[in-house]
Parts: structure tokens; sequence; C-alpha cells
């Protein structure tokens, strides 16, 4: 997979909390609409101690995505033991709907416990951009 490093929302971004992709890609309009936009969200390494790991694509008119101004385009989520080292979230292309300013928002569930507290997360990072093309496995 080639990745061009102005496309990247996350190069190996340790995701051990909800958190908002590293990177925003200023799209200049509706990027989704017409001609698909391939995107990869990878595993780059295995994750640990938490339930599933879920990923929106989001879009905004602000750069700082300000509280009512956000917009989930789409969402996918992983199990634990699907988040190992290569896998893909199958958000494959950026869907249309883009206002100006695009991120990812990672959302990491927790393990459900009987009691006390869930344990955190120690490892766990993702790699996620645009691409030119999609890797069909050949």
């Amino acid at each position: 997979m080639l990745f061009d490093n102005n496309l990247m929302f996350s190069d190996e971004q340790s995701v051990l909390q909800s958190a908002a992709s590293d990177k925003i890609i200023e799209s200049y309009g509706d990027v989704g609409k017409g001609t698909t936009v391939p995107l990869c969200i990878m595993v780059a390494e295995d994750f640990d101690k938490l339930a599933a790991l879920n990923v929106e694509v989001q879009t905004s008119d602000d750069a700082e995505f300000g509280s009512g101004n956000v917009q989930t385009l789409v969402s996918s989520s992983l199990g634990v033991d699907e988040l190992v080292q290569g896998a893909m979230f199958p958000i494959n292309y950026i869907p249309s709907g883009c206002k100006q300013f695009v991120r990812l928002y990672y959302d990491v569930v927790l393990q459900t416990v009987e009691s006390g507290t869930a344990p955190s997360p120690t490892k766990g990072k993702i790699t996620a951009g645009i691409v030119t093309a999609l890797d069909q496995g050949v």
C-alpha cells in the first residue's frame, strides 16, 4: 500500500484511548462525490485489553471540529480478536457528503468487567490515509 504523507490521517498513531486522528485533510469540497477516493485504515500494531475499536470518518466546516459542527459520514468496528497487525477496517472509500475538513475518530470500547475498573489498553496503533488504490490481496 502506498501512502502520500500529505494525505495521511494517522501514521502509526498510538490509540490507547478515544481520540481524533493526528491529522485532518482539507478536502476543498465533497471529495466523495463522483469518482471514488480510496481510503485505507490499517492496524499497524496489535491491540490489547479492549473490547473493540470503532472508527468514524468525520467531516466539518471547522478545522477545529467544534461541537455541533461535526458530521459522521460512515463508521466501522473491529473486535479485539480482529485488531491484529495488517487488519484493515472495511471502510474502503471516502463517502460523499464531505465538508471542507475530514478526519478519523477512534472510539476505544473497553472490556466489560463484573467489578472494578476495566483494564486500559497498553498497545495498539493505526495507520490510515487516502491511497491511490486499495490492495486487493493479489
